[in-house]
């Protein structure tokens, strides 16, 4: 099974901690790792797997590994907000609209947890709930 020890020696980089998932970046920056803490991470995982089973349209490709863990594409959530980034008085309204312009399911996700992927493609990256 991988574990956070495992993965750390191997050069993996702790990106954070969710409500029941921890997150590792691959030495090679093209995947993340989610390792469930707890039966909901489990839970999670298999979920979000099964969700990009169905559909893969505009979710990170993902596979199981080791029962429980979730192997997903790497998707940069930090260049999509880049795209708004504003400075100013009204720095605060204006953000908030030019986030308005993104694609109706991307608002409808929990925090706008979507980015791009490396093809370019604008996907989701944390659909489990």
């Amino acid at each position: 099974m991988l574990t956070e020890q495992y993965l750390t020696s191997k050069g993996y980089e702790f990106l954070g901690c969710g409500r029941s998932r921890k997150v590792f970046l691959s030495p090679n920056g093209q995947w993340v790792v989610k390792i469930p803490i707890g039966p909901y991470g489990m839970e999670d995982n298999l979920r979000e797997y099964q969700l990009w089973k169905l559909s893969h349209y505009q979710r990170a490709r993902c596979r199981i590994v080791s029962r429980i863990c979730l192997v997903m594409e790497f998707v940069d959530h930090q260049l999509m907000l880049d795209r708004f980034n504003v400075t100013g008085e009204n720095a605060h309204e204006i953000y908030i609209q030019s986030m308005l312009k993104l694609p109706r399911w991307v608002i409808l996700l929990d925090c706008f947890q979507a980015g791009y992927n490396r093809k370019g493609q604008l996907v989701a990256y944390d659909y489990a709930d």
